[in-house]
């Protein structure tokens, strides 16, 4: 089951809604409103008609129990597609007047929404983090910048139905997922990071990379990290300089924080997040009890994305420094097992040389 994504603080959720002028904010509010109220009229159609076919299916029972079953389902049918088809109005209405304003407000006037777009397959088969089958869609494509990061985020779901046929020419459909979950792409600001990196939640000792096989072939001095994770590379030493203690303790955080399986990748100059079982949320909540409760779950959604830029630091030279950190590990490493002459701590000898890199 698809599950929303770590929570933000009530403050920071306020803190954005006290940030938006009265006058937009009167808009907004006006507008999930009247989400609310088409979406009311639609459940109130819905209980009208849906109760008016039951009764009538009934009268079946009058001419043929079986007539009665098929008259049943005919109106069980027709009742779930009416309030599927007004709840899907609600949700046009308020995507297409909320939502991207609401992405603004979080993100900054770069910040767009478009409910119809996403990752196309071409860039999805590209970066080779989950199977491709003859099931794909996507929406809800965000774009950005977060503190001088650029990223993109989009819904995918991804599958593949076969059909096939009994000895008695009976039809049978069978369809599996792959991926249903949220693809996030942001810019990895690192000159020095060249191949590809992918750090994937452990499967419970079933993990499988498309690009590496089965195969982890890094473990890090971390144990909860390497319990939780495995990481794929053909440069060793160079998932040694990425992956950095505060580099691994952030993915620690991430794994305590966000539900659903995860799937991080550098490559080409670019962190690709992926998440199974998650989804955004982006229109209308039939929960929200008020206008403003229904502002407060849009802004929930888009939230957890600026999260990891903050967590991950991705708004800083990766390349350099985390090679400057390895660099400082291993001398500091070598000065703690021998003895210098002049006495001085090796942390106090760290402190000069980190002027000098």
């Amino acid at each position: 089951m698809a599950r929303d994504l770590v929570g933000p603080s009530d403050e920071n959720v306020k803190s954005i809604l006290n940030g938006i002028d009265q006058e937009q904010k009167d808009k907004l509010e006006k507008v999930s409103a009247e989400s609310k109220n088409i979406y009311d009229k639609s459940k109130k159609t819905t209980i009208i008609v849906g109760t008016i076919l039951i009764g009538l299916s009934f009268l079946g029972l009058f001419v043929d129990t079986m007539v009665f079953v098929v008259a049943l389902v005919f109106a069980i049918i027709i009742t779930i597609a009416i309030y599927g088809a007004g709840q899907g109005k609600a949700n046009t209405y308020f995507k297409k007047n909320v939502t991207d304003d609401l992405v603004k407000a979080v993100l900054g006037p770069k910040g767009n929404y478009q409910s119809n777009q996403g990752w196309t397959p071409t860039f999805i088969s590209g970066i080779k983090l989950f199977r491709m089958g003859n099931i794909y869609s996507t929406k809800d494509r965000i774009t950005g910048e977060i503190d001088g990061v650029d990223f993109v985020v989009a819904d995918v779901t991804s599958g593949n139905k076969t059909v096939t046929y009994d000895s008695k020419g009976n039809r049978r459909e069978h369809t599996t997922y792959y991926f249903q979950g949220v693809v996030a792409e942001y810019e990895f600001n690192s000159k020095k990071v060249h191949g590809s990196l992918e750090i994937r939640e452990d499967e419970g000792g079933a993990g499988y990379s498309l690009i590496y096989g089965r195969k982890d072939n890094v473990d890090f001095e971390d144990i909860a990290f390497n319990k939780d994770f495995n990481v794929y590379t053909k440069d060793k030493l160079q998932a040694f300089y990425i992956m950095t203690p505060q580099f691994i303790e952030a993915f620690n955080e991430i794994k305590r924080r966000i539900p659903g399986h995860l799937i991080f990748s550098i490559q080409d100059g670019r962190m690709i997040v992926a998440i199974n079982g998650t989804h955004n949320n982006l229109g209308y909540s039939a929960k929200s009890k008020d206008a403003n409760a229904a502002l407060e779950s849009i802004i929930r959604e888009i939230l957890p994305y600026k999260w990891f830029v903050d967590i991950l630091n991705l708004d800083q030279d990766f390349g350099q420094e985390a090679v400057r950190e390895a660099k400082l590990a291993s001398l500091k490493s070598k000065l703690d097992s021998e003895t210098n002459k002049n006495g001085e701590e090796s942390d106090s000898i760290i402190n000069s040389i980190k002027e000098e890199l």
